[in-house]
């Protein structure tokens, strides 16, 4: 099981880059600046790594692979697409909060049922993909349900106690 300890390397990763391109112009123009045909080559060997390069490279690799998606996605003028552009995921983000909270439980209980009802045993792909499938859609559900319940009528308060 992974700890916090486990995933340093990340956050550092991330305060790194984060500074970075915080208190450097240069290297976002480079990023700005980045032909296609270059993003092209970057996400076919991004995506070659992640689904081939064993561990323990793989645990070196792919956060510098996020990390430069991530920056693609934010900078670059010439991507292919900005998932930014797929409607309905502004909204995911309104109610991440809430699937930051309730993911893990949600994930119990459904491995609970499967565990109850022996569905792991089957061992089959159709069956792990209908857990995670599950798990998301349940996780966004009751995230949805608590934005719309609990978690906008306080940001709603504290927007009119500030504005006092």
């Amino acid at each position: 099981m992974l700890h916090t300890v486990s995933v340093l390397p990340e956050f550092m990763l991330g305060a790194i880059v984060a500074y970075w391109t915080y208190s450097y112009a240069k290297p976002i123009q480079i990023i700005q600046e980045l032909p296609k045909w270059f993003l092209i080559v970057a996400y076919i060997v991004s995506i070659s790594l992640i689904l081939y390069l064993p561990p323990p490279y793989s645990y070196i690799a792919n956060p510098l692979i996020f990390t430069f998606i991530m920056l693609e996605q934010v900078f670059a003028k010439n991507s292919l697409f900005k998932v930014s552009a797929i409607k309905g995921l502004d909204y995911l983000g309104k109610i991440s909060y809430g699937s930051y909270m309730y993911h893990s439980i949600v994930i119990f209980v459904v491995m609970y049922f499967f565990t109850q009802w022996d569905l792991f045993s089957w061992n089959s792909l159709l069956f792990k993909l209908l857990f995670i499938i599950l798990s998301f859609v349940l996780t966004i559900g009751l995230s949805y349900l608590s934005f719309n319940t609990i978690e906008k009528y306080c940001l709603n308060l504290r927007n009119r106690i500030l504005n006092k």
